[in-house]
């Protein structure tokens, strides 16, 4: 069950309901795990079996308890309902919006209570910023690593610097653009197909060359153990692949069931997650 405190929450999946609860003394309220998971663009049929839904995504449930048990409790204690602050998020998520319009939506919903100085106002746009982050897996909110004047994601990589992450701070000031070019703010999350932005002369040869490979003789343990190569499992998608050189790594993202909860039903694609605003 979904203990929640006056200052901060747990969350805890009761296997014998498959339901996410709240203690009834909070102003959190009640919400079965299916809730969380229909930010997802699967069948919902599919998503309709509470039993399937718990045994193919109930990593997620227990990852994004985690996740949460990090936030300051200055901001948990100003969410009035975790539940709908994070659907709202999840259906206020568009390309043309931006976070300054989520938490501004938020707040007019008395879904986060803000109080009129700019602090605290900060307080809801931290807070959508970090919930975006847990509902399209591109990044790790970082909490406590910056001024309150900035955001920060969490360094997956272990200092390496790669297209995804080129920086892991930027200016809250840059919460009113658009999604996309906020995310560009840190790196290529998202990148188009064939962008290619070293200066290394080696690398553009290697990015220009095409290479067939067959999936079924090829895995990670030949890269292992021909190549040399370290496998570093990270839990956000955008720098799935990423080579750090110095270090012979090669990081990937470890939960590929993610992908396919995206992945619209049929050929419904309006029906679409968080990760394809």
């Amino acid at each position: 069950m979904l203990c929640v405190r006056p200052h901060a929450w747990h969350f805890r999946l009761d296997c014998r309901t498959d339901k996410l609860t709240a203690d009834p003394s909070t102003s959190i309220t009640s919400v079965e795990t299916a809730t969380v998971l229909s930010i997802f663009p699967s069948d919902l049929e599919f998503l309709a079996n509470q039993t399937t839904v718990i045994k193919y995504l109930q990593w997620y449930c227990r990852w994004l308890d985690a996740q949460v048990n990090n936030i300051p409790t200055s901001i948990t204690k100003r969410v009035h309902s975790f539940s709908a602050a994070f659907l709202e998020i999840a259906n206020s998520a568009k390309a043309e919006g931006s976070i300054e319009d989520i938490a501004t939506n938020l707040m007019r919903l008395n879904l986060f209570d803000a109080g009129d100085t700019d602090d605290e106002k900060r307080m809801a746009r931290t807070f959508v910023f970090a919930v975006l982050g847990w509902q399209t897996m591109l990044y790790k909110p970082a909490f406590g690593t910056c001024p309150p004047q900035q955001l920060a994601i969490a360094d997956e990589l272990n200092g390496y610097t790669g297209q995804a992450f080129m920086t892991l701070k930027q200016d809250h000031s840059r919460i009113k653009c658009c999604l996309p070019d906020f995310l560009l703010g840190f790196g290529l999350m998202l990148p188009k197909q064939n962008v290619f932005l070293s200066e290394d002369g080696e690398d553009r040869q290697a990015f220009e060359k095409i290479s067939i490979i067959n999936p079924g003789e090829f895995n990670a343990a030949l890269l292992q153990s021909l190549a040399r190569i370290n496998i570093e499992w990270v839990d956000v998608m955008a720098p799935h692949l990423e080579f750090d050189k110095a270090t012979n790594t090669l990081f990937l993202f470890r939960y590929p069931s993610f992908c396919m909860a995206n992945i619209p039903s049929g050929n419904d694609y309006d029906a679409s997650g968080v990760i394809h605003a």
